[in-house]
């Protein structure tokens, strides 16, 4: 019976390490699976996207673009969460914000994403470098008029980079699969 013990607590130190068991919030890769491609597959659902087709297909663009902005917004703060989780591994003391300079330089994408994401929370950057809310999403009006008719038709199509979040999507896919290895680089 004691030795059933022993094994039993031994299985659930191995357990509490184990990502699977802890709250979508409790770790980086649980927060990207749970959290951040969640919401890239909710917008890839409402706004029709599918078999690599990266024009949106989907009729509610304001559903469409808050799914956009979520997936977006949240995939940025994956460095939080990987930096907190992280930093006493390093030798050297790291700042958070040195940490994400770091690895956004070596990571395109997800400077692009950070750029987008930061415009859209913070509405103006005070950066002229930078991307406002503005630049980044678009509004275009259509409308069908038949001389004999008159106004038939009228729909507004918001215009932003989809491109990014797919990117962004399968670049977090990759590191959560192994894929892709992220580390902080001196000097980077």
């Amino acid at each position: 019976m004691e030795e059933q013990a022993e094994n039993f607590y031994n299985l659930l130190k191995k357990v509490g390490t184990n990502r699977s068991f802890k709250t979508p919030l409790g770790s980086h890769k649980n927060y990207i699976e749970h959290i951040v491609l969640r919401n890239c597959q909710d917008y890839i659902t409402t706004a029709g996207i599918i078999n690599d087709n990266l024009t949106p297909l989907g009729k509610n663009k304001r559903e469409e673009f808050r799914h956009y902005f979520n997936a977006i917004v949240s995939m940025e703060q994956i460095l939080d969460y990987l930096y907190f989780e992280t930093k006493d591994n390093y030798k050297i003391k790291i700042g958070q914000s040195n940490f994400k300079k770091n690895i956004l330089n070596q990571h395109p994408i997800l400077k692009e994403i950070s750029e987008t994401a930061n415009a859209f929370k913070h509405c103006i950057t005070n950066n002229p470098d930078k991307k406002n809310a503005k630049d980044a999403v678009t509004s275009t009006i259509k409308t069908n008029i038949s001389l004999s008719k008159g106004l038939q038709d009228i729909t507004q199509e918001f215009n932003y980079d989809s491109q990014i979040l797919i990117d962004g999507f399968n670049f977090w896919w990759g590191y959560v699969n192994g894929k892709i290895k992220i580390t902080f680089t001196e000097g980077a």
